[in-house]
């Protein structure tokens, strides 16, 4: 799923409050700063990624591997990876 939390929503502020989410990885996708998080320890199937396209403009990708996936336990790498699809899609790379 991919959300576009309201205006002036800022990827500082995730980093600022990096302590409040157990998994918490600064990164980068598609040349853009990112962050990986989740309220779990992000190894059970779930893990969001969010990248911000400006100063004060950001869009959150979450991901949900199920227990049978390959990926359930690295859940961030489907969430980096839908969002670097959704990057260039917003730059219209196909």
């Amino acid at each position: 799923m991919v959300t576009f939390p309201p205006a002036g929503t800022t990827l500082d502020r995730y980093y600022k409050n990096k302590a409040q989410y157990p998994a918490f990885e600064e990164s980068e996708v598609a040349n853009y700063p990112a962050a990986n998080f989740d309220i779990t320890d992000a190894k059970h199937g779930q893990c969001s990624t969010i990248v911000g396209v400006a100063k004060d403009a950001v869009f959150i990708v979450q991901a949900s591997a199920g227990s049978d996936d390959p990926q359930y336990s690295t859940p961030c790498t489907l969430s980096a990876k839908a969002a670097e699809i959704v990057v260039n899609n917003l730059k219209g790379d196909r």
